[in-house]
C-alpha cells in the first residue's frame, strides 16, 4: 500500500492497483499513468508523478407503487400517497391505510401482506403493495306485520315492491304499510312494536331510516252509524221526557232513530205547544232523526181557579183588569191591594169577590167589581172589539165595558211564553189554509202599540223588549172572527 515516494532504479517496472474504499470505486489514473484499468505497471526511466482519484458510488434507488382498491387512502411516512416514491436502497417506508365512513381497510397485497392498516416495508428492491378496502355491510333488521283481528288487510312495501312479513332489510330503509277495512269497517288503531300511534287512523304508515326490527299492527273497528245531535228548549216552567227519560242536555242519537217527546206542564202551567223542528200542540209527538234537531217545548201560565191580589198597588193613570173562574181575593194574611188615586180597575170573578184587610181604594181611583159567569172576561174579543184601523187607542168605556152581545166568531190562538220576557211567538191552533190576519198589542190603557198585517200559514214572533214590565193585550183578527188574549211582561 502507498504510503510515501518510492526510488527505484532505472529501468525498473513498477506495478499499480487502485483499491477503492468501500462505497467508492476507481475512477482512473492522471499524471505519468493514464487509463481506467485499477491495475497497472509504470517503467521508471524517469521520475514520475501519477494520480489515482477514486469517486464514491451512488446509492441504488428503488421505487414504491401504491394501489388503492375501494374507498380509503394510504399514507406514506405520515403524507397522503398520490404519485410512485423512489428512495435509496435500504430506505424503511411506513404506512397507513385509513378507509372513507361506511367502508373498512381489508388488507395489503403484492410486495406487502396483513390485514393491520399500519404496516412497513424496507425498500432493497422496486415494491408494488395493493390496499384494499370494502363498504362495511349496514346493518340489517327484520320487518314484520299483521292485522290484530280481522275485517281487513295489511300490506306492505320498500321502493314500490311488495313484502312478506319477516323479510329484512338494512338500515335506513324506508318501509310504507297500506291498510284496507272491509266494507263497514275503519281503523281503529296502528301500533309500533306495541305502542299505539295516538290518534293516527289514516289508511298508510310509514317507518322512516329503519333502525331496529320492528313490528306492526293493525286494527279495525265496525263504523258506527251516524249520529244526530236533539237539542230540547223549554220556555215557561215545565219539563220534556224523552222516550220516557227526563231531558237535561242534548241527547246524540243513531240517524233514524225515531223518538218519542212528551211535554209536562209544572203545577199552575199548561203546555202550549211545540216548535222548532217539532210542531203541535200534542204534548207526546215523536220525531225522526234525519239530521240534527232543535225542538222547542213552551209553557204557559194556566188559568187559576182563584186569584190573589196581594202586595200589589196599582198607580194613578193605570187602568187594570182581573178576572178569575171563580172566585178573586184582594190583600189579605198582612198583604196589601191599593187602588190609588186616578187608577182604574175591573174586577170580575165567576163566583165570588173577597176583599180583605189591607185592601184600600183610594179617593178619586174607580174600582169596578161584578160577578160574570163567562170566562174570561178580560181577554174577551168585544174587550177590544172597535175598529182601531184609524185609531191609535181603545176609549176607556171601550176598554173596561166589552160589549158582550156577539160572542160566536173567534180566531184561536196561542202566545208563548207567556210571562215573557222579550219576544213572544203567536200561533194558530189550526191553519189550514194561508190567508192574512191582522196582529196588534194594545197596553192597558188601550194604547196600542203593536200592529202588523202577517200570514196565518207560520207562527210569527213580536218583541215587547221596549215596553215596560205589566199586562199587554193580543188581538188577532182574521175576516171578521176576532179573539183577544192576555199577555205579561216581567222584569
Amino acid at each position: 500500500s502507498y504510503t510515501l515516494p518510492i526510488t527505484v532504479e532505472e529501468g525498473t517496472t513498477l506495478n499499480l492497483e487502485g483499491l477503492a474504499a468501500e462505497g467508492h470505486e476507481f475512477a482512473g489514473w492522471s499524471g505519468d499513468l493514464g487509463g481506467t484499468n485499477p491495475i497497472a505497471s509504470i517503467l521508471m526511466d524517469s521520475d514520475k508523478d501519477v494520480t489515482a482519484t477514486f469517486e464514491e458510488i451512488p446509492p441504488e434507488m428503488y421505487t414504491l407503487t401504491v394501489t388503492i382498491i375501494g374507498n380509503g387512502d394510504v399514507e406514506v411516512d405520515g403524507v397522503s400517497y398520490a404519485v410512485p416514491i423512489t428512495v435509496e436502497e435500504g430506505t424503511t417506508l411506513n404506512l397507513e391505510a385509513i378507509a372513507t365512513a361506511g367502508h373498512e381497510f381489508v388488507g395489503w397485497s403484492g410486495d406487502l401482506g396483513g390485514t393491520n392498516p399500519i404496516a412497513s416495508i424496507s425498500m432493497n428492491s422496486d415494491k408494488e403493495v395493493t390496499a384494499t378496502f370494502e363498504e362495511i355491510p349496514p346493518e340489517m333488521y327484520t320487518v314484520e306485520f299483521n292485522v290484530v283481528s280481522g275485517n281487513g288487510s295489511l300490506e306492505a312495501s320498500v321502493e314500490g315492491e311488495p313484502i312478506e312479513s319477516g323479510d329484512t332489510f338494512p338500515a335506513g330503509t324506508n318501509v310504507q304499510f297500506v291498510a284496507e277495512p272491509d266494507e263497514g269497517f275503519q281503523i281503529k288503531e296502528w301500533r309500533r312494536n306495541g305502542l299505539l300511534l295516538i290518534g293516527y287512523t289514516l289508511p298508510t304508515y310509514t317507518v322512516n331510516n329503519l333502525n331496529q326490527n320492528i313490528t306492526v299492527t293493525v286494527e279495525f273497528e265496525e263504523i258506527p252509524p251516524e249520529e244526530y245531535t236533539l237539542t230540547v228548549n223549554i220556555v215557561g216552567d215545565g219539563s220534556v221526557e224523552v222516550d220516557g227519560v227526563l231531558y237535561t242536555s242534548e241527547i246524540n242519537l243513531d240517524a233514524g232513530t225515531t223518538v218519542s217527546l212528551e211535554a209536562l206542564a209544572a203545577e199552575g202551567w199548561a203546555f202550549a205547544g211545540w216548535s222548532g223542528d217539532l210542531a203541535g200542540a200534542n204534548p207526546v209527538a215523536s220525531i225522526l232523526m234525519d239530521s240534527d234537531k232543535d225542538v222547542t217545548a213552551a209553557f204557559t201560565i194556566s188559568e187559576q181557579e182563584v186569584v190573589y191580589l196581594q202586595d200589589e198597588t196599582i198607580p194613578s193613570g193605570e187602568s187594570a183588569c182581573f178576572d178569575a173562574p171563580e172566585t178573586i181575593i184582594t190583600a189579605g194574611d198582612g198583604t196589601y191591594f191599593v187602588v190609588e188615586n186616578g187608577a182604574t180597575v175591573q174586577l170580575v170573578a165567576g163566583e165570588s169577590i173577597i176583599m180583605k184587610a189591607g185592601t184600600s181604594i183610594k179617593a178619586g181611583s174607580y174600582l169596578h167589581a161584578h160577578i160574570d159567569a163567562e170566562f174570561p172576561f178580560c181577554m174577551d174579543e168585544h174587550f177590544l172589539s172597535s175598529d182601531t184601523d184609524d185609531n191609535e187607542h181603545i176609549k176607556d168605556n171601550e176598554l173596561l165595558v166589552p160589549d158582550r152581545e156577539d160572542s160566536s166568531n173567534s180566531a184561536c190562538f196561542s202566545v208563548f211564553p207567556n210571562p215573557v220576557r222579550d219576544v213572544f211567538t203567536l200561533a194558530l191552533c189550526n191553519a189550514s189554509s194561508e190567508s192574512e190576519m191582522t196582529v196588534e198589542v194594545y197596553t192597558m190603557h188601550g194604547e196600542i202599540i203593536i200592529r202588523e198585517q202577517v200570514s196565518t200559514y207560520q207562527q210569527h214572533s213580536f218583541s215587547l223588549d221596549a215596553q215596560p214590565p205589566g199586562m199587554y193585550l193580543v188581538r188577532v183578527k182574521i175576516a171578521d172572527t176576532i179573539e183577544v188574549q192576555r199577555i205579561i211582561k216581567h222584569h
